[in-house]
């Protein structure tokens, strides 16, 4: 393998997971810790519950670690025994992998951190960089304590934090929600429409990590777009990659009935994100324009 080196990354097994450890393979050596037993005697794969260090021993030397694990904001409505679950996905493990880290005599160098723009104050128009404040409610603390859990890292070691906004492209479990209703020309906008989506190409964001590894950057980062766009824009782009029209609007008050809390935080949500400290540090986005994100 010459001179490449181990990342290990949790939460591998996922959509952004599975896609970034492809990218990954190109010039790294990943190796994907799991919880599935169905996974642990596949190559490159390494069986771990978070309750148990032992793993320490089975880890070799590795030049970054990467934590994505958590179970999916979006997948379920926001019952109380879901928000514990959402909450202990991330939380939990999170800080076992920080003690199993420090734990170890040659420490990684850079430590990626997953996290979501969910962090930041629901704004409809007002720019948000970096620099923004953290919101109110169940997504805005959930984010922050996922990004607290991990704080305690060793000094020594490079820490980012990667603030993931709407992820589109192949495969996306958010487009693939939303491309149902245009299957049966009932797609349109949601709610008013006004809201603006922060979102992100897969293969850009992919790209933002592996560009966090392969120079010296650490800090906070906002992996969305440069250009976020209202619901309504984005439905009409949605609609044309579809060759399908735009016309049937959704309304809010049905998604709060069904969805309860989570519309409000979410697909009914306003956040004009942009990813201004990953631009300033040279990176060249390949996705910029919504319609050719989803085309």
């Amino acid at each position: 393998m010459g001179d490449r080196k181990n990342i290990l990354i949790f939460g591998g097994t996922g959509y952004l997971g599975k896609q970034l450890v492809k990218m990954l393979n190109n010039d790294y050596d990943p190796i994907i810790v799991t919880r599935q037993k169905s996974l642990m005697d596949i190559d490159g794969y390494l069986y771990w519950d978070y309750k148990d260090m032992a793993i320490a021993n089975q880890v070799p030397e590795v030049f970054a670690v990467i934590n994505l694990t958590g179970a999916g904001i979006a997948e379920k409505n926001w019952t109380k025994k879901r928000k514990e679950e959402l909450y202990n996905s991330r939380i939990l493990p999170a800080k076992s992998i920080v003690k199993l880290v420090n734990s170890r005599q040659k420490k990684p160098a850079k430590f990626v951190q997953g996290s979501a723009i969910g962090f930041y104050k629901i704004n409809e128009h007002k720019i948000i960089d970096e620099t923004g404040h953290r919101g109110q409610g169940f997504l805005s603390e959930l984010v922050y304590d996922w990004e607290k859990s991990v704080s305690g890292i060793d000094q020594e070691i490079q820490l980012s934090v990667i603030r993931t906004g709407l992820v589109v492209g192949n495969g996306s479990p958010l487009i693939k929600r939303m491309r149902l209703p245009f299957s049966f020309f009932m797609g349109g906008r949601i709610g008013t429409g006004n809201q603006i989506m922060s979102w992100i190409h897969i293969k850009d964001w992919c790209r933002i990590i592996h560009y966090i590894l392969d120079n010296d950057l650490e800090g906070v980062f906002n992996a969305t777009a440069p250009n976020p766009v209202s619901n309504k824009t984005f439905s009409k782009a949605l609609g044309k990659s579809l060759n399908r029209p735009a016309w049937f609007p959704l309304p809010g008050f049905i998604l709060k009935f069904v969805l309860g809390e989570m519309a409000e935080s979410t697909v009914l949500a306003g956040q004009n994100v942009i990813p201004a400290r990953i631009l300033d540090h040279g990176f060249v986005f390949d996705y910029e324009c919504i319609l050719g994100a989803l085309e």
